[in-house]
């Protein structure tokens, strides 16, 4: 694939290409969409660990106390992290509905002490690299509040301010939200937009491309193609037959639009490493060059952290990603620590109350047999705790204090024994919390620094006639790696889409929450994102929370002894609460167990305080959070600038092929240096302003009026939110809501 000047355009869509052409996977960079899902699932005990790691470095001079004993016993301490070690998933059951549920201790001693191991070989990092890795299991994301100085921020802040006073480029959508530089304002529009096939749009004389002889309407595409056509492309290209089995493909792409990246190559120059050698989309050169040369600083700065959290390609729909899992299992197994009988305690008590012996109803032997398991049970300690003691004082007291037959002549009633019973559940759920796998027992700390992280603790089960067996047969190492981008650079430059937005807080509209966002839409072949927080004032610092697709099939996980059956609701509830989801009541009584598995799991959320840089691969959902009113009697406003990166491996049509569509862009050109040249004398060049005017209502249109712009942006928008939704097909979400988690 080709876009260069000295070669004719032979990119997707352009040169016999379709558009919705692909190159081997193991050539290429995950863009998210490829079927990748993380797997096994996450379990809630790493993704308090992620949590955990996270906050810490978030502190300040984290990377220097982290090495002293002292600071690191207080830490052990401190309120904001005990609450991840306790309430994590507290927070996610309450979800459910419960009222009423065990504190699970995430973070154990174990745990702990793999994550102050790991995160003083961050800080090595760090003081090297100036970035960090975070939420680091499958997918990752990187982030760093020193590569972009102080003196990008302010030069950022007083460049966009300019921008934001040209009215006719503020793109206002809901909730506040204002995109002062819009990729889907003036796309690259088939059958609409004129193209140079052989390059030549420069960046200073953009606009005078606008005059060449050379462009030609881009040709349209009819959708869908036939499917004869299609098969025979797919079995050429050795295409992923998941992408295009079914009647709605066309979603994945758009025959109509595809927004437009920018050119950047690499330059020697040390303090102006790289150069925007083509226009950014919606921003004008020459009356924004401050601004054009600090986000040619930013992502300089981006491209060491998109190195360490891109994606590779692959054909492997599980594994792959950048960053090795710290617990690898499939299951629990809890048969030697809690009695199999509490898998169906719930029906045993009911219906040995039923069967009750019928003097004065009181309930016969069998029953008190049972019940004095239930006594035994509840006076049994619990893994070095005293929380449990705590949580269940009123009930667990009476039962130390007198022998059993003394508790149980005071009289059991089904209240009572209900009540029991809800005691026993809880109690139930606390020693499943405790009993979550930890680090280091498959593979020691030093096996996962190296990827080798393949071995389970509790296996995908081996099915002997009716029961199902954990398997210990290792996984694939994970493996390590990063991607080069310096040198893809100065070998062949990137692409890249900019958008600049802003979310602007008033009193009346005092909060904001986001809307999930992924790329889905396969044209531009976005593989990471950066984003570069340059305005916050009067705001709460608000977060970014991101979810990872995951698989969780219940043939492919082990239920323990005790929940073998698909249907068993028991085993059901002890996997949620292992792997830390979610699920509808509707959907555990409509449908069955696979369909009501979330395809997400919430990794976590990264704080987003002024001048902050992160970068995160196109695999993970992401939305903008927690942002409200400082003073609520004030206006606030958020503002960050996006960076979207275009897999170095393909090429597509950019600002180097697309003569500016700009209307006034071309205006300003069109009666300075067109009707009257630049070799006319000045007093001739002053055009009175009716005649301006007037021509400039006749050439509204030319090469494409901010009206007709806007109506364009709708459909973009539009065929990228099928794409999004059509990225979802086939995961079971019918009954899950992605943003009713949070951590």
């Amino acid at each position: 694939m080709n876009n260069a000047a000295d070669a004719p355009l032979r990119v997707p869509g352009f040169g016999g290409l379709p558009i919705y052409h692909q190159i081997d996977p193991f050539e290429s960079l995950n863009d998210g969409t490829a079927g990748w899902r993380q797997c096994p699932r996450l379990t809630a005990r790493e993704l308090a660990m992620l949590a955990l790691m996270n906050l810490i470095t978030d502190k300040e001079n984290w990377h220097v106390d982290i090495f002293d004993e002292g600071t690191v016993a207080n830490w052990r301490l401190d309120a904001s992290i005990s609450k991840i070690c306790i309430t994590l998933d507290e927070q996610r059951i309450r979800a459910w509905g419960e009222q009423k549920v065990p504190a699970m201790p995430l973070i154990s001693e174990t745990a702990w002490r793999w994550c102050i191991k790991e995160l003083r070989d961050k800080a090595v990092s760090f003081h090297q690299n100036g970035f960090i890795r975070v939420l680091d299991a499958g997918s990752c994301v990187c982030k760093s509040d020193s590569l972009a100085s102080t003196d990008i921020l302010a030069k950022f802040d007083s460049s966009v301010a300019h921008v934001r006073q040209e009215s006719r480029y503020q793109y206002r959508q809901a909730d506040g939200i204002t995109d002062l530089v819009d990729p889907s304002m003036y796309p690259l529009y088939y059958s609409r937009t004129r193209v140079l096939t052989s390059g030549g749009v420069g960046l200073d004389d953009c606009v005078e491309s606008c005059f060449s002889r050379n462009a030609t309407v881009a040709s349209a595409h009819p959708w869908p193609p036939l499917r004869e056509e299609l098969a025979k492309y797919i079995q050429e290209r050795h295409c992923s037959l998941s992408l295009y089995n079914d009647d709605d493909f066309h979603r994945y792409y758009s025959s109509t639009f595809q927004w437009l990246p920018c050119e950047i190559k690499y330059t020697k120059q040390k303090e102006a490493p790289i150069h925007i050698t083509s226009y950014i989309n919606n921003l004008h050169p020459s009356r924004n060059k401050p601004l054009y040369k600090v986000i040619e600083r930013i992502i300089a700065s981006s491209i060491p952290l998109w190195s360490n959290s891109l994606f590779k390609g692959n054909s492997r729909h599980v594994n792959g990603g950048p960053a090795p899992i710290r617990i690898r299992t499939y299951g629990y197994d809890n048969t030697e620590e809690l009695p199999l009988w509490l898998d169906t305690v719930a029906e045993d008590m009911r219906e040995l109350w039923k069967v009750r012996s019928p003097e004065e109803g009181s309930p016969n032997k069998k029953f008190k047999d049972y019940v004095w398991k239930l006594y035994d049970f509840l006076r049994y300690p619990v893994h070095k705790t005293q929380l449990l003691q705590d949580l269940f004082k009123d009930e667990i007291t009476s039962m130390n204090i007198q022998t059993f037959e003394d508790w149980y002549g005071s009289g059991i009633s089904y209240e009572t024994s209900m009540s029991l019973l809800a005691v026993v559940e809880e109690k139930r759920d606390f020693m499943i919390a405790a009993l979550q796998p930890e680090p280091g027992t498959a593979f020691s700390y030093e096996d996962w620094k190296e990827g080798k992280n393949g071995k389970v603790i509790v296996g995908p089960p081996d099915f002997v006639g009716r029961n199902r067996v954990p398997m210990q047969t290792p996984d694939p190492d994970q493996g390590l790696y990063t991607i080069d981008l310096q040198e893809i650079l100065q070998q062949k430059g990137l692409q890249i889409i900019i958008r600049i937005r802003e979310v602007d807080l008033i009193p009346s509209n005092p909060t904001f929450t986001g809307s999930l966002m992924f790329e889905a839409q396969r044209n531009e072949h976005i593989v990471s994102t950066a984003a570069y927080i340059y305005s916050s004032s009067n705001v709460t610092t608000p977060q970014l929370s991101f979810c990872q697709p995951t698989w969780m099939h219940p043939l492919d996980y082990h239920f323990g002894d005790g929940g073998n059956m698909l249907d068993d609701d028991h085993a059901w509830d002890t996997q949620r609460r292992l792997f830390g989801f979610v699920q509808s009541a509707e959907a555990r009584i409509h449908y069955d167990w696979s369909l009501h598995t979330p395809p997400w799991q919430t990794l976590g959320t990264v704080d987003l305080p002024i001048n902050r840089l992160l970068t995160w691969p196109n695999t993970l959902q992401h939305r903008l959070d927690g942002l409200s009113l400082c003073n609520a009697t004030q206006p606030g406003r958020f503002g960050m600038l996006l960076l979207y990166l275009v897999d170095p491996n393909y090429r597509i049509c950019s600002t180097a092929n697309v003569p500016p569509q700009q209307h006034d862009w071309w205006a300003e050109v069109a009666l300075d240096q067109g009707v009257f040249r630049k070799g006319a004398i000045p007093q001739a060049r002053k055009v009175p302003s009716e005649v301006r005017e007037m021509v400039d209502r006749f050439t509204a249109g030319c090469p494409m009026g901010e009206e007709e712009a806007e109506e364009i942006k709708f459909q973009v928008e539009e065929d990228r939110a099928a794409a999004l939704s059509e990225a979802m097909v086939g995961m079971p979400c019918g009954f899950f809501d992605p943003t009713s988690i949070s951590l």
